[in-house]
This record gives C-alpha cells, structure tokens and sequence, in this order.
C-alpha cells in the first residue's frame, strides 16, 4: 500500500488522539462486477459513521477519513491542521 494511501486515515487518527475522540475503522464491502469493483468503507468518529467508495479497500478507508476530516473541519473551527 502506498504511503500516500494512509494521508487521511493518520490525520484522522491524530485529530482524534489530541481530541480524545473514539477512531475506529469499520467495515469495507465490495460492489460491482470483479472488473470494476467499488469498495465502501466505513470509519467510525465517537460512533459517527463516515462512509467513502475507492477502487481499493484502502482508497475506501481513506476518502472515509477524507469525509470524516471534511466534516469535522467544516463544524469545530481549528481543530483539523491543513
């Protein structure tokens, strides 16, 4: 897995650590035919579902932790470094 793969999903964790808020990696399914395969994963932020699609698992797991970045960004000013 690239290093760039896991950007997101360490942001979030360290976001979460100095907040002391529970990070939790959910779930990853797949969908579509074996050529085309979309995965769906799941983090988990203090229980809160963020869901993102990738062509892997781990771009799943990361556009998640993007969503999840993006929306704790957009609610709780200074919190998430750019």
């Amino acid at each position: 897995m690239p290093a760039q793969e896991n950007g997101y999903r360490n942001k979030l964790s360290a976001v979460c650590d100095r907040q002391k808020w529970a990070f939790q990696k959910g779930e990853c399914v797949p969908s579509g035919s074996k050529n085309q395969t979309v995965w769906t994963g799941q983090v988990y932020v203090n229980k809160t579902p963020f869901e993102g699609k990738g062509s892997s698992k781990g771009a799943a797991w990361e556009a998640a932790a993007k969503n999840a970045l993006d929306h704790i960004k957009a609610n709780n000013s200074g919190v998430v470094d750019d």
